[in-house]
Protein backbone atom coordinates (compact mmCIF):
# COMPACT_ATOMS: atom_id res chain seq x y z
CA UNK A 1 0.00 0.00 0.00
CA UNK A 2 1.28 3.42 -0.92
CA UNK A 3 1.36 5.64 2.15
CA UNK A 4 1.90 9.38 2.12
CA UNK A 5 5.59 8.96 2.75
CA UNK A 6 5.84 6.86 -0.37
CA UNK A 7 5.14 9.80 -2.64
CA UNK A 8 8.76 10.88 -2.59
CA UNK A 9 9.83 7.26 -2.93
CA UNK A 10 8.09 6.83 -6.25
CA UNK A 11 4.54 5.64 -5.57
CA UNK A 12 2.81 5.97 -8.94
CA UNK A 13 -0.76 5.90 -10.13
CA UNK A 14 -1.86 3.29 -12.65
CA UNK A 15 -0.59 3.70 -16.21
CA UNK A 16 -0.77 1.24 -19.09
CA UNK A 17 0.83 1.30 -22.53
CA UNK A 18 -0.68 0.67 -25.95
CA UNK A 19 0.19 1.19 -29.60
CA UNK A 20 -3.33 2.55 -30.22
CA UNK A 21 -3.52 6.34 -30.13
CA UNK A 22 -6.85 8.14 -30.26
CA UNK A 23 -5.39 11.61 -30.53
CA UNK A 24 -5.72 14.68 -28.33
CA UNK A 25 -8.49 14.76 -25.71
CA UNK A 26 -10.75 17.70 -26.52
CA UNK A 27 -11.23 20.12 -23.61
CA UNK A 28 -9.25 17.80 -21.35
CA UNK A 29 -9.29 20.24 -18.42
CA UNK A 30 -13.10 20.15 -18.39
CA UNK A 31 -13.39 16.36 -18.26
CA UNK A 32 -12.81 13.75 -15.61
CA UNK A 33 -13.84 10.38 -14.25
CA UNK A 34 -16.37 9.25 -11.63
CA UNK A 35 -14.47 7.02 -9.24
CA UNK A 36 -16.28 3.73 -8.64
CA UNK A 37 -16.71 2.35 -5.14
CA UNK A 38 -14.55 -0.74 -5.74
CA UNK A 39 -11.54 1.32 -6.82
CA UNK A 40 -11.93 3.72 -3.91
CA UNK A 41 -12.30 0.92 -1.39
CA UNK A 42 -9.69 -1.54 -2.62
CA UNK A 43 -7.12 0.21 -4.82
CA UNK A 44 -7.29 4.00 -4.72
CA UNK A 45 -3.60 4.10 -5.68
CA UNK A 46 -4.50 2.57 -9.05
CA UNK A 47 -6.64 5.37 -10.48
CA UNK A 48 -5.53 5.95 -14.10
CA UNK A 49 -2.80 8.51 -14.48
CA UNK A 50 -3.86 9.48 -18.01
CA UNK A 51 -6.75 9.09 -20.42
CA UNK A 52 -6.64 5.63 -22.04
CA UNK A 53 -5.04 5.63 -25.50
CA UNK A 54 -4.56 9.39 -25.39
CA UNK A 55 -1.82 10.20 -22.92
CA UNK A 56 -3.47 13.38 -21.64
CA UNK A 57 -3.34 13.68 -17.84
CA UNK A 58 -6.35 12.66 -15.75
CA UNK A 59 -6.82 15.61 -13.42
CA UNK A 60 -10.51 15.70 -12.45
CA UNK A 61 -12.25 13.14 -10.24
CA UNK A 62 -15.75 12.77 -8.87
CA UNK A 63 -16.32 10.87 -5.61
CA UNK A 64 -19.96 9.92 -5.01
CA UNK A 65 -19.07 9.39 -1.35
CA UNK A 66 -15.82 9.07 0.56
CA UNK A 67 -16.72 5.81 2.32
CA UNK A 68 -19.64 3.53 3.16
CA UNK A 69 -20.64 2.18 6.56
CA UNK A 70 -21.17 -1.25 5.02
CA UNK A 71 -17.47 -1.45 4.17
CA UNK A 72 -16.44 -1.34 7.83
CA UNK A 73 -13.71 0.79 9.37
CA UNK A 74 -10.78 -1.28 8.13
CA UNK A 75 -9.18 0.20 5.06
CA UNK A 76 -10.68 3.69 5.19
CA UNK A 77 -7.51 5.45 6.36
CA UNK A 78 -5.38 3.56 3.83
CA UNK A 79 -7.82 4.45 1.04
CA UNK A 80 -7.69 8.11 2.03
CA UNK A 81 -3.88 7.98 2.09
CA UNK A 82 -3.73 6.46 -1.39
CA UNK A 83 -6.24 8.93 -2.80
CA UNK A 84 -4.39 11.92 -1.37
CA UNK A 85 -1.10 10.65 -2.80
CA UNK A 86 -2.71 10.32 -6.23
CA UNK A 87 -4.32 13.77 -6.12
CA UNK A 88 -1.07 15.45 -5.12
CA UNK A 89 0.93 13.48 -7.67
CA UNK A 90 -1.20 14.46 -10.68
CA UNK A 91 -2.36 17.82 -9.25
CA UNK A 92 -5.97 16.69 -9.53
CA UNK A 93 -9.12 18.40 -8.32
CA UNK A 94 -11.94 16.42 -6.74
CA UNK A 95 -15.71 16.89 -6.70
CA UNK A 96 -16.54 15.30 -3.36
CA UNK A 97 -20.02 13.94 -2.71
CA UNK A 98 -21.69 13.33 0.62
CA UNK A 99 -25.07 11.58 0.82
CA UNK A 100 -28.42 12.80 2.08
CA UNK A 101 -30.65 9.81 2.82
CA UNK A 102 -33.49 8.70 5.07
CA UNK A 103 -31.02 8.10 7.92
CA UNK A 104 -29.64 11.25 9.53
CA UNK A 105 -27.26 9.34 11.79
CA UNK A 106 -25.67 7.68 8.77
CA UNK A 107 -25.59 10.95 6.83
CA UNK A 108 -23.75 12.72 9.63
CA UNK A 109 -21.26 9.88 10.08
CA UNK A 110 -20.31 9.91 6.40
CA UNK A 111 -20.18 13.71 6.50
CA UNK A 112 -17.64 13.49 9.35
CA UNK A 113 -15.46 11.26 7.15
CA UNK A 114 -15.97 13.66 4.25
CA UNK A 115 -14.67 16.58 6.34
CA UNK A 116 -11.68 14.45 7.30
CA UNK A 117 -10.73 13.96 3.65
CA UNK A 118 -11.53 17.56 2.71
CA UNK A 119 -9.09 18.91 5.28
CA UNK A 120 -6.37 16.70 3.84
CA UNK A 121 -7.04 17.75 0.25
CA UNK A 122 -7.48 21.47 0.93
CA UNK A 123 -9.38 23.98 -1.22
CA UNK A 124 -6.75 23.89 -3.96
CA UNK A 125 -7.58 20.25 -4.73
CA UNK A 126 -11.34 20.46 -4.13
CA UNK A 127 -13.47 21.28 -7.15
CA UNK A 128 -16.67 21.42 -5.13
CA UNK A 129 -18.91 19.75 -2.59
CA UNK A 130 -21.94 17.78 -3.82
CA UNK A 131 -24.54 17.32 -1.07
CA UNK A 132 -27.06 14.67 -2.12
CA UNK A 133 -27.39 12.81 -5.41
CA UNK A 134 -30.49 12.22 -7.58
CA UNK A 135 -32.87 12.66 -4.65
CA UNK A 136 -35.85 13.23 -6.95
CA UNK A 137 -35.48 9.52 -7.83
CA UNK A 138 -35.77 8.47 -4.18
CA UNK A 139 -39.52 7.97 -4.71
CA UNK A 140 -38.78 4.96 -6.92
CA UNK A 141 -36.62 3.13 -4.38
CA UNK A 142 -37.75 0.06 -2.44
CA UNK A 143 -39.47 0.50 0.95
CA UNK A 144 -36.39 -0.92 2.64
CA UNK A 145 -34.42 2.05 1.35
CA UNK A 146 -37.17 4.63 1.71
CA UNK A 147 -39.26 3.93 4.83
CA UNK A 148 -42.64 5.52 5.39
CA UNK A 149 -42.41 9.24 6.01
CA UNK A 150 -38.95 9.65 4.48
CA UNK A 151 -40.07 11.44 1.32
CA UNK A 152 -42.31 13.80 3.24
CA UNK A 153 -39.47 14.57 5.62
CA UNK A 154 -36.98 15.02 2.78
CA UNK A 155 -39.06 17.48 0.75
CA UNK A 156 -42.04 18.90 2.63
CA UNK A 157 -40.47 19.06 6.08
CA UNK A 158 -37.22 20.43 4.63
CA UNK A 159 -34.66 17.79 5.62
CA UNK A 160 -32.61 18.20 2.43
CA UNK A 161 -32.51 21.98 2.72
CA UNK A 162 -31.62 21.80 6.42
CA UNK A 163 -28.75 19.36 5.88
CA UNK A 164 -27.52 21.28 2.85
CA UNK A 165 -27.22 24.47 4.89
CA UNK A 166 -25.64 22.67 7.85
CA UNK A 167 -23.00 20.95 5.74
CA UNK A 168 -22.17 24.13 3.82
CA UNK A 169 -21.73 26.03 7.10
CA UNK A 170 -19.31 23.37 8.36
CA UNK A 171 -17.59 23.25 4.96
CA UNK A 172 -17.03 27.00 5.13
CA UNK A 173 -15.75 26.79 8.70
CA UNK A 174 -13.07 24.37 7.47
CA UNK A 175 -11.69 26.99 5.06
CA UNK A 176 -13.73 26.27 1.92
CA UNK A 177 -15.82 29.44 1.91
CA UNK A 178 -15.18 30.18 -1.78
CA UNK A 179 -15.48 26.61 -3.08
CA UNK A 180 -18.51 25.66 -5.18
CA UNK A 181 -21.41 23.74 -3.64
CA UNK A 182 -24.09 21.72 -5.41
CA UNK A 183 -26.82 19.10 -5.14
CA UNK A 184 -26.75 16.72 -8.09
CA UNK A 185 -30.02 15.85 -9.83
CA UNK A 186 -30.91 13.58 -12.74
CA UNK A 187 -32.58 14.44 -16.04
CA UNK A 188 -35.95 13.97 -14.31
CA UNK A 189 -35.36 17.32 -12.61
CA UNK A 190 -36.23 18.96 -15.95
CA UNK A 191 -39.75 17.46 -15.91
CA UNK A 192 -41.33 20.73 -14.82
CA UNK A 193 -41.41 24.49 -15.37
CA UNK A 194 -38.59 25.19 -14.92
CA UNK A 195 -37.85 22.15 -12.74
CA UNK A 196 -39.65 19.17 -11.24
CA UNK A 197 -41.93 20.08 -8.34
CA UNK A 198 -44.17 17.48 -6.69
CA UNK A 199 -45.19 17.56 -2.99
CA UNK A 200 -43.58 14.76 -0.97
CA UNK A 201 -41.94 13.36 -4.11
CA UNK A 202 -39.38 15.90 -5.27
CA UNK A 203 -39.37 19.66 -4.79
CA UNK A 204 -36.40 20.35 -7.05
CA UNK A 205 -37.64 23.78 -8.15
CA UNK A 206 -38.13 24.94 -4.56
CA UNK A 207 -34.74 23.63 -3.48
CA UNK A 208 -32.88 25.32 -6.34
CA UNK A 209 -34.76 28.58 -5.76
CA UNK A 210 -33.75 28.58 -2.09
CA UNK A 211 -30.16 27.51 -2.76
CA UNK A 212 -29.70 30.07 -5.54
CA UNK A 213 -30.97 32.86 -3.28
CA UNK A 214 -28.72 31.77 -0.42
CA UNK A 215 -25.49 31.02 -2.31
CA UNK A 216 -25.73 32.96 -5.57
CA UNK A 217 -23.05 32.20 -8.13
CA UNK A 218 -21.34 29.85 -5.69
CA UNK A 219 -24.12 27.32 -6.33
CA UNK A 220 -23.35 25.00 -9.24
CA UNK A 221 -26.26 23.43 -11.11
CA UNK A 222 -25.39 19.76 -11.58
CA UNK A 223 -27.11 16.99 -13.55
CA UNK A 224 -26.41 13.33 -14.19
CA UNK A 225 -27.15 12.33 -17.77
CA UNK A 226 -26.82 8.79 -19.13
CA UNK A 227 -26.53 8.93 -22.93
CA UNK A 228 -25.99 5.15 -23.18
CA UNK A 229 -29.70 4.73 -22.27
CA UNK A 230 -30.76 6.86 -25.25
CA UNK A 231 -31.84 4.70 -28.21
CA UNK A 232 -31.50 7.73 -30.50
CA UNK A 233 -27.72 7.67 -30.04
CA UNK A 234 -27.26 4.10 -31.17
CA UNK A 235 -25.79 3.47 -34.64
Amino acid sequence: ICALAALAAGCHAYKCSSDVRLGVVTAQARKGIALDDSTLRHCASQIPLSWPNAGEPMTSIRLFKVWDEAWGAAGRVDAFNELVVYVLQVKARVLIGTPVTCNETSDDLIWSWTKELLVRLGPEHTMGLAIGNELELLQFKAPGVVPEGCLNNMWDRGYLWRKFQQYVREFDASGFGSTLVTCVFSGMAFAGEPFYEAPSLGRVASFLKNASAAYGSRLAYSWNFYPYFDDNLRP
